[in-house]
């Protein structure tokens, strides 16, 4: 506990004052202790528990179940891994299993021993579809240039028909003895009825392939790939569309209780199936020309299977659609592709690329198996209650037992600390039963995926807190269990905790600005009721200025007034590790290296002041920002930025000298810091008229405006103002009357 007191910073004093409010805390969450010093140590936690978060994990030999509880899985076991390198489907036969494979087209028998015995060889190299019927004949459908042949009990095989189609992907027999076939690229569902060896057109879809099948008595339901639609079949040339997937393929239907039936709409590069650039149901392409897109996959803008490029949704959706029409969605994977479906008390699902097998528990999708890499591509009923599983890429056939695995091992997720932090402690939360045990080992790293930069995986440690403060610091964390079971019993894991500090990072001034002389900043719901603002842009109607209101919104949260003498800095800033931030302003005249403080504390983003107080000239400011908030005296980091160089002008522009140009009059006006802005002139009172300078600009320091006159005027005013708002009004009658009678000696 001292390591980890340690860790989260209780060593450092707490200093009173201004940092009262940062007071000793302490919080139990899960039973794990996160804070028991100031906030200051920013202590953090890594925390995985759920279904979700565990299943973003890699499992071997363990399961998670609809609340997210880790224990070890129902033993999956090979029975045979045959020698070809792909395994397509398989089937229950009265000998063992039969089994579909490539690349060379065989099928083989696999005895309930773990005996391999080639059953036949197609002249095409693989074998997607398959039928075992009652009497043990075996049918299958080889692709491409697919043909189906038939194995009979007798050994005699042969090919029992060959429909033209470059894809056969699904047999299913109907009520009457017929075989129904599914095929592509012409979206074809062909009959075969051995009693007269004729094959016909059952259903002709206007989709690229007719993917998958289910007799349900008298109904034929068919799935598509292209559009990705469940059709109800009603005769050769028209079929009810139950439902139009987002996903593209629908690569498997499998009955479910009262009537119903499931669906798993697809939309994975790992298909089966390589789709075109798009597929639209108006589009009337040719055969050839839809054999030409389907044969070779384009490597421009066509993902590799049926995902579609630009693609965002699910891999994988399942459907369960009712009798009387209604689809509702069962489960929804993000990252797998669901290859497989099996009704037997529940609904089986199994997938790739990762090869997990998932079952749909009270609603919720629970991971029951992790095969590692090998994808699951059939699931079968079993014996006593277990699974038979078909896999390929790592092609074998596996079977499930009642009997739980003795030993698993659960990998989480890479978590990330979002900066490189120091790891203080592990804590889970669970069970473990006499005779069983758990052993936690921890890794980091400052990749997102871990490499050989990474730390070493830690001995197996356990205990309910497990102190890993000696592990190398990184931004990216990973924690490893290794299962140990009972003969009957089972650990549990339902929640980790890690407990983390970031490494403290400077603040970043992202900007910093000063608002122009008189702007200042204000809460978009201020009211200045009694007190007086003045306009930004005086009121020309007359010689009077008069008191106005609020100037309009600039922001959500804030706007702009005007106030003669005012100066506002405001700024943007962040935190890398998320702390609160407090900011103090000072300030300097040019050519001075003293920095005087104006402010200090300020945990707003701008700061206005009078600036009336200081003396007219040249100045910078400063703004300084630090975490010390949140990190504490000792261990605080701070940032600065300095402003360019600004003025500083309480003084009003002046009347130089007057001279006589033609029939006018010719005013050499100047202001010692900031350019005139502004020279109006009102004669006996009445609007203001502005007045044009001798190079057409209001812009400089010094300039030369001109104003005619016939002499009756009795009262004749100038007013000049500055860029910072700093005005003068002056008659002129006694300047002009000097100047003319200068003018006449």
């Amino acid at each position: 506990m001292n390591d980890l007191l340690g860790l989260m910073g209780a060593e450092r004093p707490v200093t009173f004052g201004r940092r009262l409010s940062r007071w000793i805390g302490v919080a139990l969450v899960g039973g794990l202790l996160v804070a028991a010093v100031s906030p200051a140590s920013q202590v953090k936690i890594l925390r995985t528990t759920g279904a979700a978060d565990f299943g973003a994990g890699e499992a071997t030999g363990i399961g998670i179940d609809a609340l997210g509880v880790l224990r070890l899985a129902p033993a999956v076991r090979p029975l045979a891994q045959p020698e070809e390198p792909f395994l397509f489907a398989a089937a229950r036969h009265p000998d063992g299993w039969v089994v579909a494979t490539g690349n060379s087209g065989k099928v083989l028998l696999i005895s309930d021993d773990g005996d391999i015995s080639e059953l036949l060889e197609t002249e095409e190299p693989e074998v997607f579809a398959l039928h075992v019927g009652s009497d043990g004949s075996v049918y299958v459908g080889s692709s491409p240039d697919g043909k189906v042949y038939k194995r009979a009990p007798d050994g005699t095989t042969g090919v029992l028909f060959a429909p033209g189609e470059r894809y056969i992907w699904d047999l299913e027999p109907l009520p009457d003895g017929r075989l129904l076939v599914a095929t592509g690229v012409d979206g074809k569902v062909f009959v075969i009825d051995e009693s007269d060896a004729s094959a016909t057109i059952y259903y002709d879809d206007r989709d690229t392939h007719a993917r998958s099948l289910l007799v349900q008595g008298d109904t034929v339901y068919l799935g598509t790939a292209g559009e990705g639609r469940v059709l109800r079949i009603i005769d050769a040339e028209r079929a009810a569309t139950l439902f139009d997937a987002e996903q593209p393929e629908i690569t498997d239907l499998v009955a479910g209780p009262d009537g119903s039936f499931f669906a798993a709409a697809v939309a994975s590069e790992g298909s089966f199936v390589q789709l075109p650039a798009s597929t639209s149901s108006d589009s009337e392409s040719s055969t050839a020309d839809q054999q030409n897109q389907e044969v070779k996959v384009s490597t421009g803008a066509v993902a590799a299977g049926s995902r579609p490029a630009g693609f965002t949704g699910a891999r994988s959706v399942i459907l369960r659609l009712d009798p009387n029409g209604s689809v509702d969605s069962v489960a929804e994977l993000t990252k797998d592709t669901v290859y497989t479906m099996l009704w037997r008390d529940r609904l089986w699902l199994g997938t790739g690329q990762d090869g997990k097998i998932y079952s749909v528990r009270d609603g919720q999708l629970v991971l029951e198996q992790d095969l590692d890499d090998a994808q699951v591509v059939q699931l079968m009923a079993g014996e006593d209650d277990g699974l038979a599983v078909a896999t390929t890429s790592g092609a074998g056939l596996h079977r499930s037992t009642r009997e739980g695995s003795r030993t698993g091992t659960y990998t989480s997720k890479v978590l990330d600390a979002g900066h490189v932090a120091r790891f203080g402690t592990l804590h889970w939360n669970g069970r473990v039963p006499q005779d069983a045990s758990l052993g936690f080992r921890v890794r980091a790293g400052m990749s997102a995926l871990p490499d050989e930069s990474w730390s070493e995986w830690t001995q197996p440690s356990a205990g309910r807190e497990i102190l890993i403060g000696d592990l190398a610091q990184g931004r990216y964390f990973q924690w490893r269990v290794d299962f140990e079971g009972s003969e009957d019993a089972s650990p549990e894991v339902r929640a980790v905790d890690v407990s983390y500090v970031q490494q403290n990072r400077r603040p970043t001034i992202e900007s910093l600005e000063v608002l122009a002389a008189g702007e200042v900043l204000v809460p978009a719901n201020f009211n200045p009721s009694n007190q007086a603002f003045e306009r930004a842009n005086p009121n020309r109607d007359g010689i009077f200025t008069t008191f106005g209101g609020l100037a309009k919104d600039t922001a959500a949260r804030s706007k702009k007034l005007w106030k003669l003498g005012y100066r506002t800095l405001q700024w943007k800033a962040s935190d890398p590790n998320g702390d609160e931030l407090r900011y103090s302003v000072a300030f300097r005249r040019e050519n001075d290296d003293n920095w005087l403080e104006i402010v200090d504390d300020v945990d707003d983003s701008s700061y206005g002041f009078d600036s009336t107080v200081l003396p007219d000239g040249y100045y910078r400011f400063r703004l300084t920002v630090t975490d010390e908030e949140s990190q504490g005296e000792n261990a605080a980091l701070q940032a600065e930025r300095v402003t360019g160089q600004i003025v500083i002008d309480h003084g009003a522009p002046s009347v130089e000298r007057i001279r006589q140009a033609g029939d006018g009059w010719q005013i050499v006006v100047s202001d010692e810091l900031s350019p005139i802005q502004e020279a109006s002139i009102s004669v006996d009172a009445k609007a203001w008229q502005p007045l044009r300078s001798a190079d057409g600009l209001l812009d400089a320091r010094n300039e030369v405006l001109s104003v005619s006159l016939d002499g009756s005027e009795q009262l004749v005013l100038l007013r000049l103002v500055d860029s910072a708002h700093n005005s003068v009004t002056l008659d002129l009658r006694e300047r002009l009357a000097g100047a003319s009678a200068a003018a006449g000696r």
